[in-house]
């Protein structure tokens, strides 16, 4: 293939990714807020719930 269809795929795909941590980041601050937690501790919280997962 040509390197050029690569190219366009990784720029999309960090494109999404870069999107998709926006959306992200503006529902984790709504939660963060409504439940009154800290920064830390919510960052805590979404890392096991991650680590969890993966098992």
């Amino acid at each position: 293939m040509s390197i050029w269809i690569w190219v366009v795929v990784l720029i999309a795909a960090v494109w999404a990714a870069h999107w998709g941590a926006e959306q992200l980041d503006e529902t984790l601050k709504k939660l963060r807020q409504q439940w009154g937690l800290t920064q830390a501790l919510f960052i805590g919280g979404v890392e096991n719930m991650a680590l969890s997962f993966g098992k």
